[in-house]
């Protein structure tokens, strides 16, 4: 029996849902590795849609890019936060932390999530054609002028050490061929990649 358009359309939308879960998963397992937090400690909450990110504001992104697919993980951060994670990740104190030192840990902890989600998805068999490092993007207006949509594509990271801080992460995905997506149903949810630093950095 052949699919109905809205049957087609509710799939799609079903499958495209389990890529951003993945991807807000590998986001979370890396945090809390990196920073050598029990799973508690790193909790994702959705955006309200209100948030103003007009004070002090980064962003860092990488792209990864499947055949008939591309995906974009995008952390938005403030000065203060990237010191904070930076700090604990290297047992120093903030005040201690250089600028670039607290921005590079952002960008590697970019650089470990594509890694982690390149990995999923190619034991899915997508295919990967190119991965394009962290960068700071070009926008106009400039993401001090954007609002993200409060949907699961957009959340908070609220990480709970001696000085608790948050960061916002996201995600986009453009698929061009969408019967790729039917292929994240072999996502074998318990096997766990392993995340004690061995990804490779690009």
């Amino acid at each position: 029996m052949e699919q109905t358009a809205e049957e087609i359309e509710t799939s799609y939308e079903s499958d495209k849902q389990k890529i951003i879960d993945l991807i807000r998963s590998c986001a979370h397992s890396i945090m809390q590795s990196k920073l050598r937090l029990n799973e508690e400690d790193v909790v994702n909450e959705d955006l309200s849609g209100k948030e103003d990110f007009s004070h002090d504001h980064w962003v860092c992104l990488i792209m990864i890019i499947f055949e008939g697919m591309r995906t974009s993980f995008k952390v938005h951060f403030t000065s203060n936060a990237a010191r904070i994670l930076a700090a604990r990740f290297h047992s120093f104190k903030v005040d201690d932390l250089t600028p670039q030192t607290s921005h590079d840990f952002m960008r590697e902890y970019c650089n470990l999530v594509a890694g982690k989600i390149k990995i999923q998805l190619a034991g899915c068999d997508f295919a990967e054609a190119a991965v394009i490092k962290p960068m700071l993007p070009i926008q106009k207006p400039s993401y001090d002028e954007v609002e993200l949509e409060a949907n699961k594509s957009n959340w908070h990271c609220l990480i709970k050490t001696d000085q608790p801080t948050s960061i916002v992460c996201s995600v986009s995905l453009e698929v061009e061929n969408t019967s790729l997506l039917k292929n994240i149903d072999k996502l074998n949810n318990s096997v766990l990649i392993d995340d004690s630093g061995t990804v490779e950095f690009f």
